[in-house]
This record gives C-alpha cells, structure tokens and sequence, in this order.
C-alpha cells in the first residue's frame, strides 16, 4: 500500500511540473498568462489567415485573450474584430479556440510573459488560389505549417 501511495505521489508530482513555465531568476516558477493584447510582428508567410473569418492578415494583427476565455482578433490596431464568438483554452502545449462547434489548434511552441510563438499546421485556405512570391516554397510551408512570433502590449 505504501509502495502505491508514493507511485500516485511520483506521477502526480511529474503530471503537476509538466506545465510551461517560466523559471525567474530569483528561483520562483509562475505560468505566464496568454491575457491581454497580442501584436503579431513575424510571420513565416505573409498574409497569414486566423480561421474562420480572419483572412490575409499582415504583421500587426492584435489577439486579445479575455480574462472570460472570450479572444477577439483585431487585423490592425484599432480596427474591428475579423473574430465573432471564438473562446480559448490552453491543453497540454496547445492553444484550442472553439467557435460555435469547430476546434482550431496553435502549437505553443514559446510562451513567456512577453512572447508568445505559435505553429498552425495547416497553410490558409485561399494560399492555393493566390498569386505569391516565387521564394515562398509551398511545399516547405504545407510541412512547416504558419509560424508567428507575437509580443505583448
């Protein structure tokens, strides 16, 4: 019995320590938050697409994470939101956005109090149909997926 009790104890301990987190220097851990606004400033290709109604979004779209799970995102500062009933949620390194009853998921590949990076395996829709610049390799970015670097404001 004892040697059950201190299983559960090990694999609770490791399940609880394998959260993202940011170690500071003075030796305290803390999860960093997604809350708050969001400005992308690099992007792997360039117009990049937030599923499902954000289309050919440039460098300086904002993502605001709510502290109610709600995210807008905004294609410039200022400008009205591209998103209409999507909420978030972070499981197990990804970011899940849920709107209405579809799942979209970013790969957290970075996420510390003031960057936050980001992988979406699967390329925009509209890329196919487009004309784009002949360095972007398709098929690089359809095995890559959309990379984007954002910083908090």
């Amino acid at each position: 019995m004892k040697q059950l009790f201190i299983l559960l104890f090990i694999i609770t301990t490791i399940a609880c320590n394998s959260s993202e987190k940011v170690i500071h220097s003075n030796g305290t851990s803390k999860t960093p938050s997604l809350m708050g606004k969001w400005e992308v400033v690099e992007a792997n290709i360039i117009p990049f697409e937030h599923i499902s109604y954000c289309e050919k979004l440039d460098l300086g779209t904002v993502f605001e994470f709510q502290k109610d799970s709600a995210l807008h995102v905004y294609p410039k500062a200022g400008e009205k939101a591209c998103t209409t009933d999507q909420v978030y949620r972070i499981s197990k390194g990804n970011l899940q956005i849920t709107e209405i009853d579809m799942v979209f998921i970013y790969n957290i590949e970075t996420l510390t109090s003031d960057t936050l990076k980001l992988k979406m395996n699967r390329v925009p829709s509209y890329f196919d149909t487009m004309k784009h610049p002949e360095s972007v390799d398709v098929a690089q970015l359809k095995k890559e997926g959309v990379k984007l670097t954002l910083v908090k404001r």
